[in-house]
């Protein structure tokens, strides 16, 4: 995915996807998945866990898919479900009028944090949590 938007206030990540693929169907099951980010340059990974809240065509989508650049917003009408299979790379088809329909935002709170710092001289590792008021944080095992 793409990372749309962060609000550290709120502790949110933001993504967009379309409302038919596998993975918001799964988080529609399920609402929680992890983040992961890294550096190659500072050797550090961090991972977020995080509770997904779907969005589909209420004000927040509504919001965020006009800001959605018009030549991206085909991506989101095309006649087969993202990630199945398709005849030809180019077979692809898309429908009229149904592209915002199809649109999806996906609200991630954070409520973990997994810092890894990979070095030659001995990793570090450090995790908070959220206990609904602070971050609580630790040094743990690498």
């Amino acid at each position: 995915v793409v990372l749309r938007g962060v609000c550290e206030e709120r502790r949110e990540f933001v993504f967009h996807s379309d409302a038919r693929s596998p993975k918001v169907s799964a988080l529609r099951r399920s609402p929680w998945l992890t983040w992961v980010f890294y550096s190659a340059e500072s050797q550090v990974q961090l991972r977020v866990r995080a509770r997904a809240t779907v969005h589909v065509g209420d004000g927040l989508a509504k919001g965020c898919w006009l800001a959605v650049p018009e030549a991206s917003r085909a991506n989101y009408g095309t006649a087969g479900v993202p990630g199945s299979a398709t005849a030809h790379p180019f077979a692809q088809q898309y429908l009229e009028g149904v592209s915002e329909r199809n649109f999806a935002v996906v609200v991630t709170e954070a409520i973990g944090l997994d810092w890894l710092w990979l070095r030659s001289g001995g990793h570090r590792r450090a995790g908070w949590d959220w206990n609904s008021r602070e971050w609580v944080g630790t040094w743990r095992t690498p």
